[in-house]
């Protein structure tokens, strides 16, 4: 416990982000679901946080968990790290994808199923994780400064995939 000002400040581990994130993901998912499933005034715990600020929170936690790791092991923690963190993203999205994709042609060919920007739909935010991920780790292995990086990360990059994301007309979610 640390205490700044009249405010005490909690060690945030490991184990507790993952298990916050845990949670604001299936509270993604079971928003997502009701489109499908639900009858959102039946299940109103699930409308009661705003899937956005689900999803921004998620984000925030993964960011602070980043940037805690590398000021805890310094540049060692680039070592392996697109692999350690694109392999988390980009083989579940293959898998993931590969799985929708025959099931799609298997029962919804002539439906065409749900409407999406990417293949699967509702991955957007895989994209976007392995977008900031590589961001994050040019920056550092560029300037060697997490203040630098963070600089660049929250502007640059974030600047760069607004205009993207108008440019390619993605929708709003991915915003």
């Amino acid at each position: 416990i640390r205490t700044i000002g009249t405010y005490q400040l909690y060690d945030f581990d490991i184990k507790e982000s993952n298990a916050l994130k845990g949670i604001l993901a299936l509270g993604v998912v079971l928003s997502h679901l009701q489109i499908f499933c639900l009858k959102p005034h039946d299940y109103p715990i699930v409308n009661q946080f705003p899937v956005f600020a689900q999803v921004g929170v998620f984000f925030f936690i993964s960011g602070y968990g980043l940037v805690a790791a590398y000021q805890k092991k310094g540049m060692d923690y680039l070592h392996g790290f697109l692999k350690h963190r694109l392999n988390k993203v980009v083989l579940p999205l293959v898998l993931a994808t590969s799985i929708y994709t025959i099931e799609k042609e298997m029962f919804f060919s002539e439906t065409g199923g749900v409407k999406s920007d990417t293949i699967l739909p509702f991955s957007w935010f895989c994209y976007v994780i392995i977008i900031y991920y590589l961001a994050y780790y040019n920056s550092l292995r560029l300037t060697k400064s997490i203040s630098v990086t963070i600089i660049l990360l929250l502007t640059l990059t974030t600047i760069c995939y607004f205009i993207m994301g108008n440019y390619l007309k993605f929708g709003d979610w991915w915003y």
